[in-house]
C-alpha cells in the first residue's frame, strides 16, 4: 500500500461480507489493515543472512560437508569436491567410511548407538514438512520416514498450502521452517490450521529464539 509520503508499505488486509443483496451480491463488508512492513523487513534480513552463510560455505577454501550418522553424504561444497575428487551427487551415493583410507577406518568407523531404544508412539500419523533448504528437507524426510511416519514434503509455503488443501486424509502435525520465501512459518501455520483445526505445529529455524522473537517473525 502506498503511504501519503510516497513510501510503499506491506499491509495485510482482512475482510468479511456481512450483508448480501437479494440477488446474492455483496452489499456491506468490514475489514482491517495491519502494517506488516517491519516483519517483512526482518524476514528479508534473515534471508539475506542465510544467503551470506551459504555463499561463505560455497566459497570456503576448506572442504565442508554434511553427513548422516551412518556416514552418508547429504551435501558437500566445491572445496570438498576438489578434495575428494567426487562431485556432490557422486558423494551422496557414498559414505565417509567408504572413501576413508583403510588404515584409518577403525577410527572413522561409526560409533555404536549407546542410547536406550525408545519405542516411538504415534508413528501412524501424517506429518506435513515445509523447508526451503533442499538438503534439510531431504534428510528430515528420510529420518521421519524411517520412524514410520507418513510424510508430505514441501519446498515452499505455496506448495505446502496446495498439498494440505488437496490432501484427502488427516494431517496430524505441521513442521515448518520460520523464514521462507513467499510467507513465514507463522502465517503458513495459520492458513493450514484453518483447514485442520486440530493440527499441531512445530516451528524450526537455524536462528536462536531471541533473534526470531526480536525480529517479530514469531
Amino acid at each position: 500500500m502506498r503511504h501519503k509520503s510516497g513510501e510503499c508499505r506491506w499491509v495485510r488486509n482482512r475482510g468479511k461480507v456481512i450483508t448480501w443483496t437479494q440477488d446474492g451480491k455483496p452489499e456491506w463488508m468490514y475489514g482491517t489493515h495491519q502494517d506488516t512492513t517491519e516483519r517483512k523487513q526482518a524476514e528479508a534480513n534473515l534471508r539475506e543472512n542465510e544467503a551470506k552463510l551459504r555463499l561463505m560455505i560455497e566459497q570456503s577454501p576448506l572442504g565442508v560437508c554434511i553427513n548422516n550418522l551412518d556416514g552418508s553424504f547429504v551435501s558437500a561444497n566445491p572445496a570438498d569436491e576438489t578434495l575428494t575428487g567426487y562431485t556432490e551427487e557422486e558423494l551422496k551415493k557414498l559414505t565417509l567410511f567408504e572413501i576413508t583410507h583403510p588404515d584409518d577406518r577403525t577410527e572413522a568407523a561409526p560409533l555404536p548407538d549407546q542410547r536406550p531404544k525408545i519405542q516411538s508412539e504415534g508413528s501412524h500419523e501424517t506429518i506435513l514438512l515445509v523447508e526451503d533448504e533442499t538438503s534439510i528437507l531431504e534428510i528430515t524426510t528420510r529420518m521421519l520416514k524411517q520412524k514410520g511416519y507418513t510424510l508430505i514434503a514441501a519446498g515452499t509455503p505455496g506448495e505446502a498450502m496446495e498439498l494440505a488443501h488437496t490432501y484427502t486424509g488427516e494431517i496430524h502435525l505441521l513442521i515448518t521452517d520460520v523464514v521462507m520465501p513467499e510467507m513465514n512459518g507463522r502465517d503458513l501455520a495459520k492458513n493450514i490450521c484453518s483447514h485442520y483445526p486440530n493440527l499441531k505445529c512445530l516451528f524450526m529455524s537455524g536462528y536462536t529464539a531471541n533473534v526470531i522473537a526480536h525480529n517479530g517473525v514469531l
